[in-house]
């Protein structure tokens, strides 16, 4: 995944959807399941995209880092 200015300030002007707050800890949840306890899921991010993982309403309930 490569969002890497996306512009989300500016998403909705130009005919994209608003940031879906839970895909990225949907994605991330659903990769470490499937991976198993012994895997080590690294992921980076730059700015939008996660800036709202201390939120736990915002993700749909997914604590992000557990």
């Amino acid at each position: 995944l490569w969002d890497r200015n996306a512009n989300y300030a500016v998403a909705e002007e130009k005919g994209f959807p608003k940031v879906n707050t839970t895909s990225y800890p949907k994605l991330i949840k659903a990769l470490r399941e499937a991976l198993g306890q012994n895997k080590l899921l690294t992921v980076t991010d730059h700015e939008e995209p996660t800036e709202y993982f201390w939120d736990t309403q915002a993700t749909g309930g997914i604590k992000v880092g557990e």
